[in-house]
């Protein structure tokens, strides 16, 4: 759809003025819609749409328009970037929600133009109120959003950023797309905006390094070789009622231990570790053992059970046991553990992968430990 008018009166200074955000309006597609009182940002086959209720756009200021257009194109950038793992979405989307505001608010994009925010609770300024001592991490104004019993109304429509998310991620088709914009952008330049707002886009924009799922992710599917396999098996008889024989797959089987005694391990973490676990659960079978100085647990693990696990937070930690168990199994073995355990262990010839957390940091290690 055509650029709405509203929007090609701000895109025409915005190339003058701010050529790196002109470049994303330039590449936007636009849908209008009652469907939404406001506007949000999504994916409408390869294009980066932004939704928008004309009636939520005809009541805003130029100052508050443009503070909508670079809050949504902000959503862009770190929409790629976003570590939700099994955190609630809606919640953390919020949490961004209010990183962002704070960023762009009373910022200088064009010379006499001060950028705001309209109306709404996810600002920095209402958490703060609430009771939120933190610093402004997404993160964190998380954890604090969760002990919060308080709806904070958004200026945008979270459900649509969450199918945006999900197609980024799910299509490098559109992530190349995105790379594109980006870097035509860079080569545009920032014109007049504020030092603030271009070293928050740098941050955004800038090669990252693999995230700790990633990094999690490719050593558990590199050292944990799938054991997929098809075997022939019996189909249903066909119209001639003939049973053909056929191939069925398999799902390959693991056996995941998770130290509960750690101490050290935050929320975080085993939410980080258990995200990329359902990632694979697709594809392995997984019994997850719950240990300390002995076997506390152990059971078929599905998607989501993390959540019921009880971590007693101190307490000592053998790691024996897991190979008693499991000296005739030979299947891949993950340990999730602290590292403070006699590393002089009896193996029975299993080749484990280590995910070891110290200081909230992931270290992994294969085979046996020194």
């Amino acid at each position: 759809m055509k650029i709405p008018k509203q929007i090609e009166a701000i895109s025409s200074k915005w190339v003058t003025y701010a050529p790196f955000f002109a470049e994303f309006l330039l590449n936007f597609s636009y849908r209008e819609t009652k469907a939404i009182p406001t506007c949000g940002i999504s994916c409408d086959k390869k294009f980066i749409t932004l939704y928008y209720n004309i009636d939520f756009f005809d009541k805003l200021s130029q100052a508050e328009l443009s503070g909508v257009l670079i809050h949504e194109i902000l959503h862009v950038l770190k929409a790629s970037s976003l570590r939700k793992g099994n955190r609630d979405h809606n919640l953390f989307n919020i949490a961004h929600d209010i990183v962002i505001n704070e960023e762009i608010h009373n910022k200088y994009i064009i010379n006499g133009i001060q950028l705001q925010i309209p109306k709404t609770d996810c600002k920095f300024s209402n958490i703060i109120k609430d009771g939120y001592k933190g610093d402004l991490i997404a993160e964190e104004i998380y954890e604090f959003l969760l002990k919060q019993n308080k709806k904070y109304e958004t200026i945008d429509d979270h459900s649509l950023l969450d199918k945006l998310q999900e197609k980024i991620n799910q299509n490098p088709e559109l992530q190349n797309k995105i790379k594109e914009i980006i870097e035509n952008a860079k080569m545009r330049g920032y014109g007049n905006i504020s030092n603030n707002l271009k070293a928050t886009i740098e941050e955004l924009t800038k090669e990252k390094l693999p995230s700790i799922e990633g990094l999690l992710l490719k050593a558990i599917q590199f050292n944990t070789p799938g054991k997929i396999h098809k075997k022939n098996s019996w189909a249903k008889c066909n119209r001639r009622s003939l049973p053909l024989q056929g191939k069925k797959q398999e799902t390959g089987k693991m056996n995941i231990a998770i130290d509960v005694s750690g101490s050290c391990y935050s929320q975080d973490i085993i939410s980080r570790f258990f995200y990329v676990i359902d990632k694979i659960s697709k594809k392995f079978e997984i019994n997850l053992i719950e240990f300390d100085t002995e076997i506390k647990n152990s059971f078929n693990y599905k998607k989501g059970n993390w959540k019921n696990i009880k971590l007693s937070g101190g307490g000592g930690t053998i790691v024996q046991p897991i190979f008693d168990l499991l000296k005739n199994n030979k299947n891949p073995l993950v340990i999730l553990t602290d590292g403070e355990f006699d590393y002089n262990l009896k193996y029975y010839n299993l080749n484990p992968l280590w995910i070891i957390i110290q200081d909230n940091k992931f270290k992994i290690k294969k085979g046996f430990l020194k």
